[in-house]
């Protein structure tokens, strides 16, 4: 502007002839604005009037700007060979400048539109994916759902490649950084150092999740540990809702402590925009191997919201109740410890051998009463044998019997003589006979009655009845016929008995 100006002024007034040129663009302009040029031929005589200060600048600004931008409407047009010379250089330096200027700005805006373009170009890609394969609608919209929620949380920055290009240093810090959320609200991490925060921020990965996606199938395997960051999801089991998590919950199943995978016991799905902060299993234990003191810590303090490896069964609030009142009565029940060789247990299990022998000694004398049996000795007309039955002996004992007088004893008929014998001792070989004046003998307490033959000489013998008992034992019912018998033998056979 300054030049322009100068050359205008320059060459306006001819300082040889001291006139005035009319093809100068100051004299033009002066013409154009009404100020022309006056001489003085009074005073000093020198040139006066002609345009202001102001309009010769701007007049100058208008020219070099046009000569800049090569618009150039032809108003203004050098004429001199200065004025040629100045439009020249201006004309070189614009075309820079437009060149310099317009090229950046293209620039700049390409920038501006290259991630709106990638992600339409994306978007293209996988709408020609879905269409090529014959995506389900439904599936088609969860996932360019899930692209543009994913886009418009990251703004289609590629996380990973980022960190890729940083060193290791700095790559430990920036996760640290970005899972400082994690680290802070959960007091599992509170005792770990340094060095274990920035191996353990390197191995998390963050993950977006849209609504309705599922982050574990029932039956899959658990192999990530999650953490939730922001959003909610929901924990479905058999269909029921089971539990609603949200920021700050832990899910997934306890690696440190188990030896094998788990299977997912229950669906895990987002109800709303999901960021989840996740680490696998491999990378976890590796971690927590390296710093055991760490792991410790992490072991004792982390608390899984929902642990997927186990099922929750559902009970009665009854049955509940029920079981803590038996858990409180027994907390409140006094146990003695007492060890093997104080006399009071000795003393309680010398009285449960003694129970138990009693137990055994009834056992027994029930088994001998099944073994009880009822002998009946007959003596019909003619003399027959009188067996007695032992568990190891039998004696035959033959006996010619006279028929008493009683006509019925213990309810059988009179032509027969019965013994009833409810225990039977080891005998001898005979049985031994006594007078008939002498007084029944007794052994061991027990009345013992001896046969006697009859008197009668007759060939014709009758039937005796006869019943053995023992006086120890309460008589009982006489249809029963049942005591206590002893039977004296003699190791030498019977005498017969003399006569008067």
């Amino acid at each position: 502007v300054a030049n322009r100006y100068s050359i205008g002024d320059y060459e306006v007034i001819d300082e040889a002839t001291n006139t005035i040129k009319v093809d100068s663009w100051l004299y033009q302009l002066a013409l154009s604005i009404g100020s022309p040029y006056r001489y003085n031929t009074s005073g000093s005589g020198q040139w006066e009037g002609g345009p202001g200060k102001d309009s010769l600048y701007i007049t100058s600004l208008y020219f070099t700007m046009t000569s800049l931008t090569t618009i150039g409407f032809g108003n203004i047009a050098p004429t001199s060979d200065g004025e040629k010379i100045f439009s020249v250089a201006m004309m070189m330096v614009g075309s820079l400048l437009y060149a310099t200027i317009f090229g950046n700005v293209t620039t700049i805006f390409q920038q501006m539109y290259a991630n709106t373009n990638r992600y339409h170009e994306m978007l293209n890609n996988v709408r020609d994916f879905l269409k090529l394969y014959q995506v389900p609608k439904g599936l088609s919209e969860r996932v360019m759902d899930y692209i543009v929620s994913t886009w418009s949380m990251s703004k289609g920055i590629d996380t990973e490649k980022v960190l890729s290009i940083c060193p290791k240093d700095m790559r430990a810090d920036i996760c640290v950084h970005l899972n400082r959320k994690v680290f802070n609200e959960h007091p599992a991490f509170r005792l770990a150092s340094d060095g274990c925060l920035r191996s353990l921020a390197v191995e998390f990965q963050t993950t977006h999740c849209a609504p309705g996606d599922l982050i574990y199938h029932a039956g899959e395997s658990v192999d990530t540990l999650c953490f939730v960051v922001s959003g909610s999801l929901e924990v479905i089991q058999d269909d029921e809702v089971i539990a609603i998590l949200g920021k700050g919950d832990v899910f997934g199943d306890i690696f440190w402590k188990e030896t094998t995978l788990a299977h997912a016991c229950a669906n895990v799905r987002a109800l709303t925009y999901c960021d989840l902060h996740v680490i696998k299993r491999e990378a976890l234990l590796k971690v927590l191997e390296f710093y055991t003191a760490f792991a410790n810590s992490f072991s004792r303090n982390l608390i899984l919201t929902c642990n997927l490896r186990k099922r929750i069964i559902f009970r009665k609030i009854s049955e509940v109740k029920k079981e803590e009142e038996e858990r409180q009565r027994a907390k409140n029940e006094v146990q003695l410890t007492i060890p093997q060789d104080h006399p009071v247990r000795k003393l309680f299990q010398k009285f449960k051998q003694q129970k138990e022998l009693r137990n055994q000694g009834a056992a027994a004398a029930s088994h001998l009463d099944l073994e009880k049996n009822q002998l009946q000795v007959e003596q019909h007309l003619h003399p027959h044998s009188l067996q007695l039955g032992h568990s190891s002996l039998q004696h035959s004992l033959p006996l010619s019997l006279q028929r008493p007088p009683s006509s019925l004893q213990n309810g059988a008929p009179p032509s027969s003589s019965v013994l009833t014998v409810s225990q039977v001792t080891p005998m001898q070989s005979s049985l031994p006979y006594s007078h008939p004046g002498e007084p029944p003998t007794k052994q061991n307490n027990c009345e013992i009655m001896e046969l006697q033959p009859s008197s009668a000489g007759s060939g014709a013998e009758q039937t005796v009845r006869l019943k053995v008992s023992t006086s120890p034992v309460p008589a009982k019912p006489a249809a029963k016929a049942s005591g206590w018998m002893r039977l004296r033998n003699s190791a030498a056979p019977a005498e017969p008995r003399k006569d008067g």
